[in-house]
């Protein structure tokens, strides 16, 4: 792997929620596995990381939660599994990378860090709504 992926992961550590109590192979190997799916979201501004978002496509929430590994590039709902930023439009800029990155889907749906264990659940015309003055290009 090479330096922007341990960038990635350091902010992650350092911003995310969950990730913050996990062990760090742990995290690198879950990191990994995304990272080589390009399901990770990276706003920079220059070198310095804004803003990371782990997000994979799935059929249902059941199957999200059930298996942090299950995917389905067809899937309707886009899944989030971590979200870190501390950019005021870190959140809109990386829905606008996702949308790029995933298209259109049915839903947005996660947890909420900062109310553990709540379930959100958008549908996709919200996501366009929060996405509409951005226009981003940055990928890992």
């Amino acid at each position: 792997m090479n330096a922007p992926f341990y960038r990635t992961a350091l902010f992650l550590l350092r911003h995310a929620a969950g990730p913050r109590n996990w062990p760090p192979l742990l995290l690198l190997s879950w990191l990994r596995w995304h990272w080589a799916r390009g399901h990770v979201g990276i706003i920079r501004n220059g070198s310095t990381i804004l803003a990371v978002g782990v997000a994979r496509c799935v059929n249902s929430v059941a199957e999200a939660q059930a298996d942090p590994y299950a995917c389905d590039e067809e899937g309707a709902i886009l899944w989030v599994d971590e979200l870190a930023t501390h950019h005021p439009d870190g959140l809109s800029l990386l829905l606008t990378q996702a949308q790029q990155r995933f298209g259109t889907r049915t839903k947005l749906c996660g947890r909420v860090s900062k109310r553990p264990g709540e379930l959100r659940m958008l549908p996709w015309s919200t996501v366009v709504k929060l996405t509409r003055r951005h226009v981003c290009t940055t990928r890992n």
